[in-house]
C-alpha cells in the first residue's frame, strides 16, 4: 500500500528482506543522501521523495590510503652514510594490504634522505604517477633537531603508486612529516632510531554490521573494518495541530482534516524535535497523580465497606430488640 502513516515511536528492526520494519507491521521511510548526509531528492518536502530504508542493500567498503602520517626520531650522532629503516602498510582502493618499505640514509650533517619502495606497485613516483623515477626526498633539520625543508620545500611530496599488481586504482598519498621548525613529526635528537607514531587513513574491505541514528535523523551504516557511510536521513513531519491526527493502532496516526497538512523538517529544525535514538517513549501518565487517585478510590472503598458494616450491624440490633 502507498498510505503514509506517522509515528513518533522509533521501535524498528530488520525484517527478512532487510528493511526497518515496526512491531505494527509498518515500515521506517527516510530520505537517500549522500556520504555527507546530504538529501539527493530535488524536492525533499515531497512525500515521494522518501524511500523505504533497507540496510541490506548496503555492501561492504574499503578505502585506499590517502594520508600518511609519520612521527619518528632520527639519531644525530648516526654516522654518515648510515641507514635506519621501518615498514608500513598500505591499502589500495581494492581494499588491499601493501607493505612500504622507508629508507632513512644520512647524507650529510643534519641531512637525510628518505626512499619509499613498494613492492607491489609497479609505479613509485613523487607527485603523480608517471615513468617509475621512484620517491627520494631530501631532509634538512635545523639545528635544534626539527625539520626545516623537504627537497627544499615546506612539505615533502605526494607518495604516488601506480599499476598495483592486485588491479586497483592508482593511489596518491599526501606525506606528512611533520610541521617547520616543530617537533611534532620527523625529528632528529640524540638518542636511537625511535618511531613515535605511523597513521594512515586507508582501511581493508569490511562488512556492513549495523546502523546508527543520530539526534538529527542521520541513518550511519556501521561496517566491521571501522568505517562509516551516511545513507539515509529520518524527516520530522509537522503538523498544524498535532492533537488532531487521526489515531489509528499503538503509536500510529494518519493525517486528518482537523490535524491540517503535514511538512517535513530536518530533525532539530525549527519546531521540529530532534531523535532520540536506541530509546523507548516515556509513558505520559503524571506517575505522581495515578497514585493519588489510587489512595483516594481506596479510601473511599473503605469508607463505603464501614458504612455497609455499620448498617448490617443496625439491623441486626433492631431485629433482636423485636425478639
Amino acid at each position: 500500500s502507498s498510505t503514509r502513516f506517522f509515528t513518533r515511536a522509533g521501535e524498528f528492526t530488520t525484517d527478512a528482506s532487510g528493511y526497518l520494519r515496526s512491531p505494527g507491521g509498518f515500515y521506517l521511510q527516510g530520505w537517500v543522501t549522500d556520504l555527507n548526509g546530504v538529501p539527493t531528492a530535488s524536492n525533499p518536502a515531497l512525500l515521494s521523495s522518501l524511500e523505504t530504508v533497507r540496510v541490506t542493500s548496503i555492501s561492504g567498503s574499503a578505502s585506499a590510503t590517502k594520508t600518511l602520517e609519520i612521527g619518528l626520531n632520527l639519531p644525530a650522532t648516526k654516522a654518515v652514510s648510515g641507514t635506519e629503516t621501518t615498514t608500513i602498510a598500505l591499502f589500495d582502493s581494492l581494499g588491499v594490504e601493501h607493505t612500504a618499505t622507508m629508507k632513512w640514509t644520512k647524507t650529510t650533517t643534519n641531512t637525510w634522505t628518505i626512499d619509499v619502495t613498494v613492492a607491489d606497485a609497479a609505479k613509485v613516483d613523487e607527485g603523480t604517477v608517471g615513468a617509475n623515477a621512484g620517491y627520494s626526498v631530501v631532509v634538512a633539520f635545523n639545528s635544534d633537531g626539527t625539520p626545516n625543508t623537504f627537497d627544499g620545500a615546506a612539505t615533502p611530496p605526494k607518495l604516488a603508486l601506480g599499476t598495483w599488481n592486485s588491479g586497483a586504482a592508482d593511489s596518491v598519498i599526501t606525506m606528512d612529516f611533520g610541521t617547520q621548525a616543530k617537533s611534532d613529526g620527523v625529528t632528529q635528537f640524540s638518542g636511537a632510531y625511535s618511531v613515535a607514531f605511523v597513521n594512515q587513513d586507508g582501511v581493508q574491505f569490511g562488512t556492513f554490521f549495523g546502523v546508527n541514528i543520530d539526534e538529527q535523523g542521520i541513518v550511519t551504516a556501521l561496517f566491521d573494518n571501522g568505517e562509516t557511510r551516511k545513507v539515509y536521513k529520518i524527516p520530522v513531519a509537522t503538523f498544524a495541530n498535532p492533537n488532531g491526527l487521526s489515531a489509528k493502532t499503538g503509536t500510529i496516526f494518519a493525517e486528518s482534516d482537523t490535524s491540517g497538512n503535514f511538512f517535513l523538517r530536518d530533525a532539530a529544525e525549527g519546531v521540529a524535535g530532534s531523535i532520540i535514538s536506541s530509546s523507548l517513549e516515556a509513558s505520559t501518565s503524571d506517575i505522581a497523580g495515578e497514585f493519588t487517585n489510587l489512595i483516594i478510590t481506596q479510601r473511599a472503598y473503605s469508607a463505603s465497606t464501614r458504612i455497609i458494616t455499620t448498617a448490617d450491624e443496625m439491623l441486626d440490633e433492631l431485629i433482636r430488640i423485636m425478639r
